[in-house]
């Protein structure tokens, strides 16, 4: 209703929690994850109620190193996953070595049941072996485009202008 006061975007409704979760494997990017995890922080600290959430997951150890050396620390395996809205996975070099049958399974079956999958670096390979880009555009680096499209043939994928306009 108009004229009562309030910002015209305050709404009356209650607004869901959103909830995200972080896949992390060994050497991912740090930077990725920070700048995901500090907008969802700055936004929830905007907001009359926090509407973000986050949590780390991993698919090994819990203690999980990225490619600065910095350690995180997942607080469940993602076998253990089952609230969350968006799962983002995280991988940069020798992605090829963390692929697991047990997680490509969970992947596909996330994809099924509507949850939102995405990744940073590398990790929309381990999306593209798992089989969940196919039928879905997606953008990255051309250099790696050839290789992605080796792994997801029925999927579109194309290559960005440049690094930074890779999106995640």
């Amino acid at each position: 209703m108009w004229g009562d006061g309030r910002d015209s975007w305050q709404s009356e409704s209650p607004v869901k929690m959103k909830k995200f979760a972080f896949l992390l494997y060994p050497s991912f990017q740090m930077l990725g994850l920070i700048s995901a995890i500090e907008v969802l922080r700055v936004a929830n600290s905007v907001l009359e109620k926090p509407i973000y959430s986050w949590i780390f997951v991993h698919d090994g150890e819990p203690e999980v190193a990225s490619s600065s050396g910095l350690r995180v620390t997942a607080e469940q395996h993602i076998s253990d996953l089952k609230d969350f809205d968006v799962l983002i996975v995280t991988a940069s070099f020798g992605h090829q070595n963390h692929v697991s049958a047990l997680t490509s399974a969970l992947l596909r079956r996330f994809a099924r049941f509507g949850k939102t999958l995405g990744s940073f670096e590398s990790g929309i390979f381990l999306l593209a072996q798992a089989g969940v880009m196919d039928g879905h555009k997606a953008r990255h680096i051309s250099t790696t485009c050839r290789c992605l499209n080796r792994f997801s043939p029925k999927s579109n994928l194309s290559a960005a202008s440049s690094p930074s306009s890779t999106g995640g």
